[in-house]
């Protein structure tokens, strides 16, 4: 390391051009870095209990659902019907939906003259208010659809999305919890509440996070790093330096991690914070023996010989 640092003071101008050089490219290769923000990423690959579940999703389907809730007084009337299937058609006009479950294909299972009746709930819009309360009035008195698809008091209903997710897009859950958002938006102004909850959309703001705490909390850092440092040294020259080894560190580590296909996710998103940390502390030790060798001998090739051993 001795003889890296003392070939850099002697050919000072080719050491900052291999280093911007390294740089440049680390930095194109890190635009490409992948926000992973599932779980599977953290699992041991030969856990038992991951073999499990995989072999029940092969026997039961997929468990990635979205629930869309929505909530309304008048819910039960044929105008509100009407929007609730027309977004029941939107979304299973979205690319990854398998299946959508809610109040138009659930059925409804009724005792009628001495035999079952299993017809659906509703089969289509009701035409009338009063088919529309006669509907209202079937699903509460159904055990499997109160609490599940419909609240007890009959306002709130939820649909269920159930989504085979491409593996193949690293992006399929925040593009498609987006896709629900436009959806939900064009027919919002219908509906007291209506939202989105499931794993495609608590994906999607995990990641949202993840970069939103670097853009917060690395500027933060920065700050209190450069402050600290010329407070303790009184040198500005002293704050910038750990700055800029951390930076290029950090930039050579994405660029390496998105090579490597190393996704960013809620373990290695501290990796920033933590080179600036880490790297700062003997940043400062060979600052301070630099500075020592300033004001010793005033020369700056003797200084940075004395800081190099």
């Amino acid at each position: 390391m001795r003889r890296l640092m003392l070939w850099g003071c002697d050919h000072p101008w080719l050491t900052i051009f291999l280093i911007l050089a390294i740089t440049l490219f680390a930095g194109y290769r890190a635009l490409d870095v992948h926000v992973d923000s599932s779980t599977e990423g953290m699992m041991m690959e030969h856990d038992p209990a991951k073999g499990y579940y995989q072999e029940t999703l092969k026997k039961f389907g997929t468990d990635n659902v979205t629930v869309i809730f929505i909530r309304d007084p008048e819910l039960f009337t044929p105008a509100k019907l009407a929007v609730l299937q027309k977004l029941v058609d939107a979304f299973q006009d979205i690319k990854g939906v398998s299946r959508v479950e809610s109040l138009f294909s659930v059925t409804n299972f009724k005792g009628q003259g001495g035999s079952l009746e299993t017809n659906p709930l509703l089969d289509g819009v009701p035409r009338t208010r009063e088919e529309a309360e006669q509907a209202r009035a079937d699903a509460l008195r159904n055990p499997n659809l109160v609490d599940l698809l419909i609240s007890k008091d009959g306002t709130a209903t939820a649909v269920n999305l159930f989504v085979d997710v491409d593996h193949a897009d690293r992006d399929f859950n925040t593009r498609f919890s987006h896709q629900v958002d436009k959806v939900i938006a064009a027919e919002k102004a219908h509906f007291a509440k209506i939202f989105q909850i499931g794993i495609s959309f608590t994906r999607r703001t995990i990641a949202e996070s993840i970069l939103g705490d670097q853009v917060r909390l690395v500027p933060l850092a920065v700050i209190i790093l450069v402050l600290t440092i010329v407070l303790a040294l009184r040198s500005l020259t002293a704050g910038l330096m750990p700055i800029c080894t951390s930076g290029v560190s950090t930039i050579w580590t994405f660029g390496f991690m998105s090579l490597a296909d190393i996704p960013l996710n809620v373990l290695t998103v501290i990796v920033p914070s933590l080179l600036m940390v880490i790297g700062s502390t003997e940043d400062i030790h060979m600052v301070s023996e630099y500075l020592e060798g300033i004001e010793e001998t005033g020369d700056r090739a003797s200084s940075i010989r004395l800081m190099a051993d």
